[in-house]
């Protein structure tokens, strides 16, 4: 995960609507880099040691500690075609709703896109 900003962490006032790519394996998904399977319906917290890389004018980088989302979901449509001919068409990565609950830590992205430390994916009922 990678993820730029310009502002500093923000705290959720409510519930944050977001988009998550993935591909459904067992009763949930995988992350497109397959590090990561999310149950449906689950909340987690990354665990993982923040990785926060302060650039110039203030901008920063965020590399580990965080899971990846996307606000918009035509940016995230985008993101898992691009995701599926990086993979030759041989995965078939989609797109879910997920949740990011109130009072979780995030940072907005450049690109429409959302890191946060909480996350819940929604069952897909297609």
């Amino acid at each position: 995960m990678c993820l730029f900003s310009e502002q500093g962490i923000y705290t959720a006032d409510s519930d944050i609507m977001c988009y998550k790519v993935g591909k459904v394996a067992l009763n949930g998904i995988k992350s497109p880099s397959e590090w990561f399977f999310f149950e449906f319906d689950k909340l987690y917290t990354d665990q993982e040691p923040e990785m926060i890389t302060e650039c110039e004018e203030g901008h920063k980088m965020i590399g580990a500690g965080f899971f990846h989302a996307f606000v918009d979901e035509r940016v995230a449509l985008k993101e898992a075609e691009g995701v599926n001919r990086w993979y030759g068409y041989s995965k078939e990565y989609k797109v879910f709703q997920a949740i990011i609950p109130k009072g979780t830590k995030y940072y907005k992205g450049l690109h429409h896109d959302i890191c946060a430390k909480s996350i819940k994916i929604l069952r897909d009922d297609e």
